[in-house]
């Protein structure tokens, strides 16, 4: 491990890329975070698409080229992994942030398989708040929209509109819940508050790609099975938000827009 860089919280960029390994001529350009409980299983799916991809030194943080472009991917699960990965990240220099995973629905008219593309995402998870004075943190309008873009000519049904970071997926109140709901929120998550709010701090732009999973207002929980159709349909939103993602990062470098 690299020493003499200082106390962690006060690690620059320069530290940061020496800490990860990245020589001098290598610039990711995005990072792309995942939140999953199948984090292998993802991870192997992911990096199958990249080329000339190593482990850097951070465990399970790996760079990847794409589009003769190099991109940062991990699999955290859960906001306090999550903004770790992007902190360093932004300070090794990326200007697009990409969270992908599941969120439960709340939003009517959003359907397991859809996707959510927050707009902005209010921060309940404990960790946004210690990188934003406010409780709710935007996406960038312009690679959101490309986003909707991109899964719409896939195929892909794409809701954009307002989300929720929770702490916890064992722990959302019904009646919680239901006044997200009647504020017109359209799913709940663990991470994209806390992707936005850390690119936002570090200059970047970040955004966020949930596929509708369990409808939390109903009796069925993410750990009944889907239909058969539903389970399809999720499985190709899943792959279909990742080349996005990867579409994505093929417009960074020459429109790092934030």
């Amino acid at each position: 491990m690299t020493s003499d860089l200082g106390p962690v919280g006060e690690v620059d960029g320069a530290g940061w890329r020496e800490v990860l390994g990245l020589a001098a001529d290598e610039q990711p350009v995005a990072v792309v975070v995942e939140g999953t409980w199948w984090r292998e299983a993802h991870t192997q799916r992911r990096l199958g698409r990249l080329a000339d991809v190593r482990e850097l030194g951070v465990p399970d943080v790996h760079l990847g080229w794409w589009a003769g472009r190099t991109l940062i991917y991990a699999c955290p699960y859960g906001a306090p992994r999550t903004a770790e990965i992007v902190h360093i990240a932004a300070l090794a220099g990326v200007h697009l942030a990409i969270q992908l995973g599941s969120c439960g629905v709340v939003g009517a008219g959003v359907r397991p398989g859809d996707i959510v593309v927050p707009t902005e995402t209010l921060g309940l998870d404990g960790v946004t708040k210690h990188y934003t004075n406010t409780a709710r943190v935007t996406s960038s309008d312009v690679w959101s929209d490309r986003a909707v873009a991109e899964l719409t000519r896939l195929g892909v049904t794409a809701h954009q509109g307002p989300s929720v970071t929770w702490p916890t997926l064992f722990n959302q109140p019904l009646d919680q819940v239901r006044a997200w709901h009647r504020d017109g929120y359209l799913g709940v998550d663990m991470e994209t508050a806390t992707t936005l709010a850390v690119a936002h701090r570090f200059g970047a732009a970040g955004i966020s790609m949930l596929v509708a999973w369990d409808e939390v207002l109903s009796d069925r929980s993410f750990l009944d099975p889907l239909p058969d159709d539903q389970a399809e349909a999720f499985r190709l939103a899943e792959d279909a938000a990742f080349e996005v993602a990867l579409a994505l990062v093929e417009h960074v470098e020459a429109d790092p827009e934030s």
